[in-house]
């Protein structure tokens, strides 16, 4: 059925943009195609009781270049085969289904996995759907269903909105098949969506090693909330791939009915890059939990560089983490294991994980869990650091206490991400009068922000003709509280 669709977005892309409306209506409502590329301000939509499904045979997926901050391809050097739904360079594409969600999108991942536990395989496979060098992304009302490989890749995109997405696979046969991943890609949010599968939930990214760090782009202003995760890797990862560097997080509102970790940020000494600024917010674990709970492991990935970079490639600097907040995880009903401690913070001693907080955090200990995974004591402290300095809340995190590197604070005593921002905010916050117009008290909060941005040059200010967008949610989540949040969303 590919030449159909071919020929559609082919004459969609002649006219400038249309619908492509894909419907049951006189067939069976089964379609096969090989990969196809879309084209740009497209609605593609696929109608009630339809599934599009990828032929399951190599030799009709065409190979493609590796992606630039890659290198080669992720589990093979070379090429890699194309995605299902592939998009490069595009402008305003919408991929949407029905709601109650009856509209399939079906990988034929078993053809995939089988070649690779056979080790018959020799190019990574492609993903579901893939989006490159592209924006306003956006993607509804969808069951994704056995992707080959990570079911959703978006590469160096900006503004993308995922919105009730159902994702599955088949647990322990389906290597890889993460629901969601943004890599270096800015302004993306990820809501209302299911995920069932035998990988991460979602894995925010930014490039491997030596070509990820020379690409030099990183995943800023990416937003996870509303959804429920069981998979049997990490429920919302930072990496391993992340040489690009991973800014401005915010992850709310999630249940993990299975992880290994609820929230897990992966590197290794050959990374490089940072992770910053990522808030962790009202999390719900209820399932089994295989690994720790709460992890920040810059060993994970230890000397193992991407094979393309070569084997003794090192980065010039170290991975740098810092200002990771973890506020509301409630895992009071999570099955832990007993081998495994509750808090996992491994730094490295010459670059140790910075102003990490702590609040309103509960597990059960290992050793006290109703239903622990081995239903034994465990001689494993609950608490496992190195490398790390943080702040924890008085008495408001379990098991307690925490190790040495965290300090006590009371709940009096302020935390803050960074102190500079903290006193801009304190400098607003008593300098506007309560009954200024909001629309001045708008722009004088914005010319403070610009002024400082600044000041602080490439650290912080956004390179793109978005500058004030991005500014504005960058402070909105990390700098002002108080009355000053109503000033900066009426913006």
């Amino acid at each position: 059925d590919t030449e159909f669709f071919e020929k559609a977005l082919a004459l969609i892309h002649a006219n400038g943009g249309g619908r492509l409306l894909v419907s049951s209506v006189g067939v069976n409502g089964h379609f096969w195609i090989r990969p196809i590329n879309l084209t740009s301000h497209l609605v593609f939509y696929i109608m009630e009781n339809v599934t599009i499904s990828a032929i399951p045979q190599a030799t009709r997926w065409p190979l493609v270049a590796p992606l630039p901050s890659y290198g080669q391809g992720r589990v093979h050097p070379g090429p890699r085969y194309a995605s299902v739904l592939h998009g490069a360079h595009l402008q305003n594409v919408t991929i949407q289904g029905q709601s109650p969600i009856t509209s399939i999108l079906d990988g034929q991942g078993e053809y995939w996995w089988k070649a690779r536990r056979e080790g018959r395989d020799q190019y990574t496979p492609g993903h579901l759907v893939e989006f490159v060098h592209s924006q306003d992304v956006r993607m509804y009302n969808l069951k994704m269903i056995n992707s080959p490989y990570w079911t959703n890749h978006y590469f160096d995109c900006d503004n993308v909105h995922v919105k009730n997405v159902h994702v599955y696979a088949p647990q322990h046969t389906s290597n890889n098949t993460d629901g969601w991943d943004p890599d270096s890609s800015r302004n993306v949010l990820i809501e209302d969506s299911y995920y069932n599968g035998y990988d991460d939930c979602v894995a925010i990214k930014s490039g491997w090693d030596c070509f990820g760090i020379h690409y030099a782009k990183p995943s800023v202003n990416i937003t996870i909330r509303n959804m429920i995760c069981q998979g049997e890797f990490a429920g919302i990862a930072i990496g391993s791939e992340m040489s690009g560097g991973v800014e401005n997080v915010v992850v709310q509102n999630v249940t993990f009915l299975q992880a290994n970790s609820v929230a897990k940020i992966k590197v290794g000494n050959t990374r490089g890059g940072f992770v910053r600024h990522v808030q962790y917010h009202n999390l719900t674990a209820t399932g089994v939990l295989t690994a720790f709970p709460i992890q920040i492991d810059m060993f994970l990935y230890q000397d193992h560089p991407n094979p393309s970079c070569g084997k003794d490639w090192r980065p010039s600097t170290l991975p740098d983490i810092h200002d990771i907040s973890f506020d509301g995880i409630h895992g009071m009903q999570a099955t832990v294991s007993p081998s495994k401690s509750i808090f996992h913070f491994t730094g490295m001693r010459e670059q140790p994980i910075r102003n990490v907080y702590l609040q309103n955090v509960h597990f059960p200990s290992s050793s006290s869990s109703s239903s622990n995974l081995e239903n034994q004591s465990s001689t494993v402290p609950p608490w496992d650091c190195t490398g790390v300095q943080g702040f924890v809340r008085n008495n408001t995190v379990t098991p307690w206490p925490p190790c040495p590197e965290f300090q006590i604070l009371s709940q009096e005593e302020p935390w803050h991400p960074r102190q500079h921002r903290i006193s801009i905010a304190n400098v607003l916050e008593h300098v506007l009068p309560s009954t200024l117009d909001v629309h001045v008290a708008a722009w004088v909060l914005m010319g403070a922000i610009t002024a400082l941005v600044a000041g602080l040059g490439e650290e912080v200010a956004p390179k793109s003709d978005k500058c004030i967008k991005a500014t504005v949610a960058y402070w909105n989540a990390w700098l002002v509280a108080g009355p000053l949040d109503g000033f900066v969303k009426s913006l």
